[in-house]
């Protein structure tokens, strides 16, 4: 399904760059074709991954430095979805999230851990 452009009033200079950005993102969105929901849940995932400091930039190779908050962020913004699209979801698309946040779950409370005895010998 493609994404129509929306027609925007140019009154405001402002709304020009809006407006040509907005269309970028349309034909960008255009590509890409269809994301499914577990596409999303990934990106999600993905999102706590870097928080981890699982994930090198692609630019230097190096990872970020782990940040807990923002990881358990993405965690519950996941466990947010699973709450709110209850009853909405195939069977697989819920066995895929429910195993995510398991997932992620389980890796929050090991590096949490892991801090916690790092902290404890210094």
């Amino acid at each position: 399904m493609a994404i129509k452009s929306i027609s925007f009033s140019k009154d405001d200079p402002a709304e020009d760059v809006v407006c040509a950005e907005s269309l970028g993102i349309v034909s960008y969105a255009n590509k890409v074709g269809n994301v499914t929901f577990n596409h999303f849940v990934v990106s999600l995932a993905t999102t706590a991954a870097v928080h981890f400091g699982e994930v090198n930039d692609a630019d230097n190779g190096v990872s970020s430095p782990i940040n807990l908050e923002g990881a358990g962020q993405a965690i519950e913004m996941l466990a947010l979805l699973e709450e709110k699209t209850r009853g909405n979801l195939t069977e697989d698309e819920a066995a895929f999230l429910q195993q995510v946040l398991f997932e992620l779950r389980n890796k929050f409370l090991s590096v949490k851990q892991g801090l916690d005895e790092s902290a404890d010998t210094i």
